[in-house]
């Protein structure tokens, strides 16, 4: 699941890459991930701190956005992880 402040989660990875893919084909031309936790027990992990994303409209100056964000990964039995939980909201 992934959610942003002011809009509906986003559940299933088809919709998940959908919204990234329509963003980063739109205004987000970078997007930083500063981690200021991390922490594992069991077959959780999590991981939270600030995105910063670089955005630029048509015809206007690119702008920085701060938001913060937690994720929550899942062990699976190969030993991979998986993003079960992507939270973030605004106001960083």
């Amino acid at each position: 699941m992934h959610s942003y402040a002011g809009r509906p989660a986003i559940a299933g990875k088809p919709e998940i890459l959908a919204f990234w893919k329509a963003s980063l084909d739109g205004h987000v031309q970078h997007v930083a991930l500063d981690s200021s936790h991390m922490g594992v027990s069991g077959h959780l992990a999590y991981d939270c701190g600030v995105c910063t994303t670089v955005l630029k409209a048509d015809r206007e100056e690119p702008h920085e956005e701060k938001a913060k964000y937690v994720t929550v990964y899942r062990r699976q039995q190969a030993g991979d992880w998986e993003i079960v939980i992507d939270s973030y909201c605004g106001n960083a």
